[in-house]
């Protein structure tokens, strides 16, 4: 976190997360909340960065979900629990599902 904070500026998270950016901002913020290796508890005050920065509800909606919800670290030790098929199921109907919440919240709000 720190290190966005330090090397993105506020003008590059409000044009890549936007109001603007609509649905591409949102698969953005998926991805990234996909693959970061954040603590639950350190995602929503990150959130906070990035409304404060410029980003649409529906893009922190978007990074929230995915953070908590997605883990690309993880996906090795679920895979040998559960299997692949499995797993890359839910990993994409969990993706999916994280995409129409959030294009909702960007409606809603």
């Amino acid at each position: 976190m720190g290190t966005i904070e330090a090397f993105v500026s506020k003008d590059t998270i409000a044009h890549l997360l936007g109001r603007g950016s609509g649905v591409r901002g949102i698969l953005l913020a998926e991805a990234v909340g996909a693959v970061a290796l954040i603590q639950p508890a350190a995602v929503f005050p990150f959130s906070g960065y990035l409304r404060t920065s410029g980003a649409s509800y529906g893009a922190i909606a978007g990074f929230v979900l995915s953070a908590i919800l997605i883990g690309i670290s993880t996906l090795p030790l679920e895979i040998k629990l559960f299997g692949p098929r499995f797993t890359l199921s839910r990993n994409v109907f969990t993706f999916v599902l994280i995409l129409l919440l959030a294009l909702l919240v960007g409606v809603l709000l």
